[in-house]
């Protein structure tokens, strides 16, 4: 998405002079005088002010104090320095009826004469002190090269002093100024360089910030109960049990397995309710005075919090962080803090969602962390891109500095767009007073960034803003913000679109619990998930139906995946409480995870309109998804919004966002495979205008469980297969659908199902503990290039048929040719195909089936071993 441009702050060209003004501060007020007033005064200086004032008075013979001897063929200039000295400068020295400028620094003579020396020399084109202003004694000599112009610079002080440099906008088109703190007798040489587009100086992270992050994950104790007093500190929690974080309290609860080989189940619900956990922690004395923020990345659903007996609030939803100043209520050295929570995951009315096709995990199920930070301190950055494209892009980043001491802060802010390479791509500096106990957003807009590395699955390009807050020349805050360069667009007629080019969106929906686990899953594990997805050529993710951990959005960034988000709005409405409750989801949601770049749709809805939906109720639905809808957009403007329904109510919802999704499960719970294709023809002719993408679709299947002839609700891999080669490939042909989200990357939990797996949804195209079904390798033949071919199936190891029957092998492979041997027999070579068969003939016993695939130059194999069981032939009762 695009932004108006805005003003910029400072150009890169001068970062250095920057990074002076940030190290050394304002200069004092002082007079200054334009150098080119004295002209024609010839002037010495030196380290010494004695000498200098010999000099002045004529006392002293200049020439052999610089070291300056004159002949036929020249000038020739070597200073011969006294112990301690590093420098010395003349200017208006006369020589053939001009003046000469020069200063000799480290070993270094800069001047813009013809000279002999037996010194490096550094000779410039011109003489511009004339063109900057100053307070101090200054030489300045300009170069300009192919690819930079250069102005040298150098100043001294017989006093103690904050040197002012303006340099004159007729140099390099913008007044520039400089400040430099001088001691007495000393001198610096100072290089400013217009450098070419090419340039870009590396940056280096503050090593002076404080800012740290402690984690609180370990030594809990956890209780399963409702009790009222656990807050208190002489509560005794000895009998606790010994938790650690990440903890969820359904992991195992949720399957019943008393009767497990008898035929039978049966399930009394899983618990909900209040769970409590405590834990003592200290904090070193040298944190005292910091700024100390507690964060916990989620509680499901409702959480209080009490340090040390106090209590510090409420935090109502499940899936996204919250976090309390605790200042001011902790101990430091060895008297410990105690920190407490009290967690609920029962059923609420007011709280999101009140139902659901998955299970609401109770616990503490993400880290806890503790933040501790100088005052004042960077408390948000928000970043967008107001214009990009192949050729140039700018940077709006908008920084929230907060000041929480008593008294007004002179801060200054420094923003630097860094690439992968470690370089600066741009820069900009504010210098702001924030009053006490406030808080400021200062915005920043870049300088153009010429031909910016762009993000996109193929190539996940992310720079990062690094902002860096200093008070009195010293950083005190430094935080990292990831982000990437792209544009994207949604057509009702042609799809999607990423920086104009169009791409048809390939993806899968996503929970987020794991067998055994329940919701309390490691970031080692979440981003493994984000790898096999990726893995099996997915550009496209829809996190269902509540935002995930922030790990998955930092490997979707990283790994290339767009990702649909969207808050727990699920199947049904409450109150004027519930709506509050749920647009304050949608903001922090936004909030959290707006800086990525892989988020392109903001979710604020899944199948809260269906038909079974009441009437009465769709005006109130309509009213808090506009509601919903607007927050989006208000808190982030550069992304698109996005609801996904199966059967709507009132079709007038689905103009609500700007893009549609449909959940469409023709074959399974309705219809047939066909109605699928007739039923989105009929809407795309009935609302041409939609964008339209399908957000669901797909059937259930047992990893292993295999049949001769499927139908509907067997739970065979084969159903499932034949499913989704249809929807694929109706989706494929279609140009207006932007693309879809195969329901579901992986088994999950849900306690309403009741397949051949009680208690889980089984429509993954992985089982609950990630091991490929048949169907992810379909997936993997039509969206990935590195060639690969796959024999289905690698869980069915016995056929049983009669003798001399052929079956059907399929292969799925993306290869442009692949043949099929048995038992070393080739089968024949067939040409690229969306899905490969072969008629074979298996002998009664061991077969071994082996695909070979070519793509270009490159072979690849896929093996298997199958016992074919031959059917014995019924008597004939005939005779």
């Amino acid at each position: 998405m695009k932004r108006d441009d805005r003003s910029w702050g400072i150009p890169v060209s001068v970062l250095l002079m920057l990074l002076l003004i940030i190290s050394f501060g304002n200069a004092v007020n002082t007079n200054i005088v334009k150098d080119g007033n004295s002209s024609e005064k010839i002037l010495y200086f030196t380290p010494d002010r004695d000498l200098n004032i010999q000099l002045k008075n004529g006392e002293v013979d200049p020439f052999k104090v610089f070291g300056v001897i004159t002949s036929d063929d020249g000038l020739t200039i070597n200073p011969s320095l006294r112990e301690g000295w590093t420098w010395l400068a003349a200017k208006n020295l006369h020589y053939k009826g001009r003046p000469l400028h020069f200063f000799f620094f480290d070993g270094w003579l800069y001047t813009n004469e013809s000279i002999f020396t037996s010194h490096r020399r550094q000779k410039f084109q011109r003489n511009v002190s004339a063109m900057i202003q100053s307070n101090v004694f200054l030489i300045a000599f300009y170069s300009e090269k192919i690819i930079e112009k250069e102005l040298a610079i150098f100043i001294a002080s017989e006093e103690e002093i904050d040197a002012e440099l303006v340099i004159d906008k007729e140099l390099w088109g913008e007044e520039k100024k400089i400040t430099y703190h001088l001691q007495a007798g000393e001198g610096h040489f100072i290089s400013v360089m217009k450098m070419s587009e090419e340039f870009k100086p590396l940056f280096f992270p503050s090593k002076q910030v404080t800012r740290r992050t402690l984690d609180l994950n370990q030594g809990w104790k956890f209780l399963k109960q409702d009790i009222h007093d656990a807050f208190q500190e002489h509560y005794n929690d000895d009998n606790w049990e010994d938790v650690s974080l990440p903890h969820c309290w359904n992991a195992a609860d949720v399957y019943d397995t008393r009767n497990i080989n008898d035929g039978y189940e049966e399930y009394h619900a899983y618990y909900r309710g209040p769970g409590w956990y405590r834990k003592y922690f200290s904090l070193d004395p040298s944190t005292k005075g910091k700024k100390i923020i507690i964060q916990f990345e989620a509680a499901n659903q409702i959480a209080e919090v009490w340090i040390n007996g106090r209590r510090l609030g409420k935090h109502i939803g499940g899936y996204t962080e919250f976090s309390f100043d605790i200042s001011d209520q902790v101990n430091f050295g060895e008297t410990k803090n105690l920190v407490v929570v009290k967690v609920d995951n029962s059923y609420d009315y007011n709280t999101p969602p009140h139902t659901a096709d998955f299970i609401m995990y109770g616990g503490l199920y993400r880290d806890v962390r503790l933040h501790v930070m100088n005052n004042p301190y960077i408390q948000d950055v928000y970043i967008t891109s107001p214009e990009v494209s192949e050729a140039a892009a700018k940077v709006w980043v908008a920084t929230t500095v907060r000041n929480d001491s008593e008294e007004e802060a002179d801060v200054v802010l420094l923003t630097n767009i860094v690439n992968t390479e470690g370089e600066i791509c741009a820069t900009a500096i504010d210098r702001r007073k924030i009053e006490a106990g406030s808080s400021l957003q200062i915005d920043q807009v870049s300088s153009t960034i010429q031909y910016p590395s762009l993000w996109s699955p193929e190539h996940p390009y992310l720079y990062s803003v690094f902002s860096t807050l200093s008070v009195d020349k010293t950083p005190v805050d430094e935080i990292e913000t990831p982000f990437g360069f792209r544009w994207y667009s949604f057509d009702p007629d042609n799809g999607f679109f990423l920086n104009d080019r169009p791409l048809k969106l390939r993806g899968v929906n996503k929970h987020q619990d794991y067998l055994g686990l329940g919701n309390a899953v490691p970031d080692s594990l979440q981003v493994r998930d984000i790898e096999i997805i990726k893995k099996m050529g997915a550009n496209f993710i829809r996190l269902a139906h509540y935002p995930h951990d922030p790990s998955v959005l930092d490997a979707c960034d990283k790994m290339g995946l767009f990702v649909w988000e969207e808050i727990p709005l699920v199947n049904s409405i409450g109150g004027e409480e519930f709506f509050e409750n749920t647009k304050a989801m949608m903001r922090e949601m936004v909030r959290r995870d707006r800086n990525h770049p892989s988020v392109i749709l903001w979710g604020i809805t899944n199948e809260s309109a269906m038909r079974f939906a009441n009437r009465e109720q769709v005006p109130k639905i309509i009213q808090l998804l506009r509601e919903l809808n607007d927050i989006a957009h208000q808190e982030d403007p550069s992304r698109l919004t996005v609801q996904a329904h199966n059967h709507l109510k009132d079709p007038a919802l689905a103009d609500i966002t700007d893009v549609i999704g449909r959940n469409r499960y023709y074959g399974w719970y309705e219809g047939s495979f066909e109605d699928f294709e007739r039923v989105m023809d009929e809407e795309h002719q009935a609302h041409p205008h939609w964008k339209i993408i399908i957000s669901e679709y797909g059937v259930g299947s047992k990893r292993g469980h295999h049949v001769e002839n499927p139908i509907a609700f067997d739970f065979s891999e084969e159903y499932q297969i034949d499913f989704h080669e249809h929807y694929l490939r109706v989706i494929n042909e279609r140009s207006w659908i932007a693309g879809g989200a195969v329901w579901n990357a992986f088994d999950f939990g849900s306690f309403v199902k009741r397949g051949n797996v009680p208690r889980i949804n089984q429509k993954g195209l992985c089982d609950m503990v990630r091991r490929p079904k048949d169907v992810y390798y379909f997936y993997q033949s039509q969206w990935t290039e590195e060639p690969m071919v796959y024999i289905v199936s690698h869980t069915q190891r016995f056929y049983q048929g009669p003798r001399g029957k052929s079956r059907k092998i399929r292969v799925y492979s993306n290869c442009d040719s692949v043949e099929l041997f048995l038992n070393g027999e080739a089968l024949g070579q067939k040409e690229k195909h969306y899905v490969f068969f072969w008629d074979v003939f298996l002998n009664a016993g061991e077969n071994r089936l082996k695909a070979v695939a070519k793509k270009g130059h490159k072979i690849v194999e896929d093996r298997i071993d199958v016992t074919y069981l031959i059917e014995e032939d019924p008597p004939d009762e005939s005779k």
